[in-house]
């Protein structure tokens, strides 16, 4: 699976080293920096989040609906890999 979304990441026009940075949800960009942070919590907690990391999301100017856009990407793709 990690090779289809490595070469969609290529295709989307990420380079290695933001295919790789992302992999460890790290960014140059803050924004997508919290993103990626937030969506790695989600993940690795189980959905069992702390108030600080939606204030972190919330903070780099995400609202209710991008949030809940994020989790149900991570939820889709989960669902995806399971199949």
């Amino acid at each position: 699976m990690l090779s289809a979304h490595y070469a969609l990441a290529k295709q989307l026009g990420l380079d290695d080293n933001e295919i790789r940075a992302a992999r460890r949800a790290t960014s140059t960009d803050p924004r997508t920096h919290a993103m990626l942070r937030f969506a790695q919590s989600v993940a690795l907690q189980r959905g069992e989040l702390s108030d600080a990391d939606f204030q972190a999301v919330r903070q780099a100017g995400f609202t209710d609906a991008l949030i809940t856009e994020i989790i149900s990407n991570i939820a889709l793709n989960i669902f995806t890999n399971y199949f």
